[in-house]
């Protein structure tokens, strides 16, 4: 039998069953527990085959994901943990351990088989706690993985407990590693190879023997000052940082997500307890994109661009449940954008040899250089109006000149946010989708999609979108 998991979707009328599966280890042996909030039991062809899923899901499993106020970043992830009704059927589920686990969601008719199902998420359990004489399942989201250091440590020497630094891209003046304390001293820049390291000490350029393999040098003469570097390494733009990050965690990217992101020159110094998923948002807000995962736990670009006009789906007033359609907020435009480029690692007022150039001197001692962006309207009628700040990983003025004018020209007006409760469709729509909401009178035109928590139980999502 063929479904069409949209249209079954669409039909607000349709019962809303969620297969659960958890994995959980039992004494070390992998095991899964099989869930679900209706009668169910899977079929021959399917997989497993002939296998019950228990009916003890209890409350509906809401989940969903939230843009961040400005629309550069991470998203939200919005979630509800899993009520589990202990039953006879269900061990003492306290002596196991969920940490870490997978708990995969899949959503479709009870009378389907299994294999017609749609996953809808694959999700990590944090921790099972007792709920009175039931059990709570706290669960993750699918970018748990990335939620670890950049860096590893050093597990010996001088430097032993220290993060190990990395460098992505092209940096300016950052401070390396003492690794090695015999003769001039042996320093570290990044964990792996680069392709070129310039030494300065008290700010003025020294000679080194480099190891560009392992991103160490020895200076060849002794140190009289602060040791500083600037170094380039390979992965300069945001697809490979974010690619590298993605990797590392055992996560991948949505086929072509990258194509619209820009490829500016980017720069990254790590030398402490710096999260990936910290290091992917950097590198997202710098090439002026959000960004979150889909249900196939795919890494996705968002895109926060001007309305084109277009919508890839239709909201209507039909799809909306009037009594809580409401104006969430408003969004003032900007007088000013500052672009924040070309970050010094190693701010340095003072320390500096006598013999250091002024322009040097300057370029030392400030830790951002600053592209601005102002629209005159607001400045002239609205000069109180907040500015917009972007710290970037940027490292070329024209790539910096160029995010502040594109975000210059999208805060130009105010937007308005709107919340609602909407029916069919609404649940499968992605952050950063664009309507049509031609058909809905309060607001005509198109409207981007910033928050989206379906509640599939009672065929509805609780939306918000930005005009």
């Amino acid at each position: 039998m063929s479904i069409d998991f949209e249209a079954w979707l669409a039909q607000p009328g349709n019962f809303r069953c969620h297969l659960v599966e958890v994995d959980y280890l039992d004494a070390g042996t992998l095991k899964t527990l099989y869930l679900s909030n209706a009668p169910f039991q899977t079929v021959g062809t399917d997989s497993p085959a002939h296998t019950p899923y228990n009916d003890v899901i209890v409350d509906e499993i809401k989940l969903g994901q939230r843009m961040d106020s400005v629309f550069y970043g991470h998203s939200t992830t919005i979630r509800s943990a899993i009520k589990i009704l202990a039953t006879e059927f269900i061990p003492d589920l306290l002596s196991f351990d969920f940490a870490g686990q997978q708990a995969r969601i899949y959503m479709g008719d009870p009378d389907w088989p299994k294999a017609d199902f749609k996953q809808t998420n694959l999700w990590y359990c944090e921790d099972i706690e007792p709920d009175g004489f039931n059990y709570l399942l706290r669960i993750l989201d699918a970018t748990h993985p990335i939620e670890v250091p950049v860096c590893n440590k050093y597990t010996s020497g001088i430097a032993e407990g220290k993060s190990i630094p990395r460098v992505f891209g092209t940096v300016f003046n950052v401070e390396p590693v003492l690794i090695n304390e015999l003769g001039d001293g042996t320093y570290q820049i990044n964990d792996g190879p680069l392709d070129s390291i310039t030494v300065r000490d008290g700010g003025l350029l020294v000679s080194v023997s480099e190891d560009l393999t392992a991103g160490t040098f020895v200076p060849n003469s002794t140190p009289q000052g602060r040791i500083t570097c600037d170094a380039v390494q390979a992965d300069s733009t945001c697809a490979e940082i974010v690619t590298i990050m993605l990797n590392e965690s055992g996560l991948t990217a949505r086929d072509g997500t990258f194509s619209s992101v820009p490829g500016y020159a980017m720069g990254a110094y790590i030398s402490n307890n710096k999260t990936r998923r910290n290091l992917i948002d950097e590198a997202c807000i710098s090439a002026g994109f959000a960004w979150g995962v889909d249900s196939n736990n795919a890494f996705k670009t968002i895109a926060y661009t001007a309305l084109s006009g277009v919508g890839v789906a239709l909201l209507t007033d039909d799809d909306i449940d009037p009594d809580t359609f409401k104006t969430k907020r408003r969004l003032l435009p900007a007088p000013r954008v500052n672009v924040h480029y070309q970050r010094n690692y190693t701010v340095q007022p003072d320390g500096l040899f006598g013999s250091v150039s002024a322009v040097n001197r300057d370029l030392f001692s400030k830790q951002w250089s600053v592209s601005i962006a102002t629209n005159t309207d607001i400045v002239t009628n609205h000069p109180d109006y907040p500015e917009i700040n972007a710290y970037t990983l940027l490292v070329n003025k024209a790539d910096a000149d160029n995010e502040a004018a594109n975000r210059a020209a999208l805060n130009t007006k105010i937007r308005l946010v709107y919340s609602m409760s909407a029916f069919g469709r609404a649940i499968g729509f992605e952050l950063g989708d664009e309507l049509d909401s031609s058909f809905v009178s309060v607001m005509g035109g198109t409207c981007v999609v910033v928050a989206n928590q379906p509640i599939p139980a009672l065929g509805l999502a609780v939306l918000e979108v930005m005009q």
